[in-house]
């Protein structure tokens, strides 16, 4: 096993990132580390309406030519700005961004509760994936309204989307993360038809007495 990096300084911080300079322990080379807070992400389910609630924003870091408003459907998320648990941060965030009240004891948080990473090349951030189940008297103003800190630039609109459209092999995900609760909420479905399976009744075929 190589030998670990060696830190060298830091290039640039603000309250939330900070740019490393690291030696890179094989070649000697630069590597560089963009250090940032944590963050949640979640997913309301409308068990009801058979639908589940993303939101669809703009984002600078991914405009192209193709996107030149970075616009993509993601889950509502934010960042450990301040000394909260997972879900503390997610009944926030779902406030902040998609006008929702969340109770705290209907959050699961998936892994087990524990964070999971990203990416590991250069950014090493750790998100929690948390699923809540709401109904539509949870969800204050309309859908068509812009939800989000003006403050902070956030042009949140929420984005609804069918249970049949959301299972299906063709939808797409643009974000590892909605295909992270993609594959929960499939896995959620499969074992509610197990279970009702072992729940039914036994056929019990007639006996016509042989032919």
């Amino acid at each position: 096993m190589s030998k670990p990096a060696t830190f060298v300084r830091v290039l640039y911080e603000n309250k939330f990132l900070r740019l490393e300079e690291w030696e890179h322990p094989v070649t000697g080379n630069p590597w560089y580390i963009v250090r940032c807070t944590d963050s949640v992400a979640g997913i309301l389910h409308d068990v009801v309406n058979k639908r589940v609630l993303l939101i669809r924003s703009p984002h600078i870091a991914v405009q192209t030519d193709e996107n030149p408003t970075g616009e993509l459907i993601t889950p509502f998320a934010g960042r450990f700005d301040r000394n909260v648990s997972p879900k503390q941060l997610c009944v926030a965030e779902g406030s902040e961004e998609l006008g929702a009240t969340i109770p705290e004891e209907s959050i699961i948080v998936l892994n087990n509760g524990v964070s999971m990473v990203l990416s590991v090349g250069i950014i090493p951030e750790r998100t929690h994936l948390c699923y809540a189940q709401i109904t539509i008297d949870q969800l204050s103003g309309h859908d068509d309204d812009t939800f989000g800190l003006a403050g902070e630039g956030e042009e949140i609109i929420r984005h609804w989307v069918s249970e049949e459209e959301f299972l299906a092999d063709t939808y797409v995900c643009v974000d590892l993360r909605v295909y992270a609760f993609r594959l929960y909420i499939q896995n959620m479905r499969l074992k509610e038809e197990i279970r009702r399976l072992k729940a039914a009744p036994k056929t019990r075929w007639p006996n016509t007495g042989g032919m």
